[in-house]
């Protein structure tokens, strides 16, 4: 048996079993997105107040050959933006869906951090570029992204195969140059880097930018 201390997880699911059980999916630090058997959780009043979504959870873990069992769990930071704002709670739940899209079990630290980074940093003014910062890293995570730099000027660009060209083709989307700059931003940086651009960076674009990160997801 293998045991796993204070590692830093999300909350992204609950399912509720027979017998006051409970399985939890979790995005975590250490070990990525896992399932977690959490034994009697329902009569558990200690830690049920900690098991919530919007929080940085610290759980210690027991695995007997795949399966993890939840042995303890604390509250490391709430983020508390999200329960005062009703729009903001609502993006937060569909980042919690995105998330859920991480393969199982394929642990990137880097990722982690930036989701953590981001559920911190967004409020009603950053949440188009956040949300598409963190739309971007999570496809990012698992699969190559191109450079954007490869053409440096206005390009199309096509999600499905990662083709760029300066003449329109069959499936490619125009990428302004300024626009093109944001994505080889987002590809570079981490969202400490985001954060510290945010007014310099070309919101306007983000709602058509989204799309081609829609494009690619669906591609891939």
């Amino acid at each position: 048996m293998e045991l796993f201390q204070d590692i830093p997880a999300l909350l992204l699911q609950t399912i509720d079993l027979p017998g006051d059980d409970v399985i939890l999916s979790l995005y975590t630090r250490d070990l990525g997105r896992i399932s977690v058997f959490a034994s009697k959780l329902q009569r558990s009043k200690k830690r049920l107040r900690e098991i919530d979504f919007f929080r940085v959870l610290s759980v210690n873990l027991s695995k007997r050959g795949s399966s993890y069992v939840l042995k303890d769990v604390k509250t490391l930071r709430c983020f508390s933006v999200f329960s005062s704002d009703l729009e903001l709670m609502e993006k937060g739940f569909n980042w919690i869906d995105i998330i859920r899209r991480v393969p199982e079990e394929s642990a990137d630290i880097s990722l982690f951090d930036n989701i953590i980074g981001s559920f911190i940093a967004v409020d009603a003014r950053s949440v188009e570029v956040i949300e598409l910062f963190l739309r971007f890293k999570i496809f990012q995570s698992p699969n190559t992204v191109p450079r954007f730099d490869q053409i440096k000027e206005t390009v199309y660009f096509c999600p499905q195969n990662f083709q760029f060209s300066v003449s329109s083709f069959p499936g490619a989307y125009l990428l302004k140059n300024n626009e093109r700059q944001f994505f080889e931003f987002l590809r570079r940086y981490e969202i400490r880097d985001v954060i510290d651009s945010l007014d310099r960076l070309p919101r306007t674009s983000c709602k058509r930018l989204m799309e081609v990160v829609e494009a690619m997801e669906r591609w891939h």
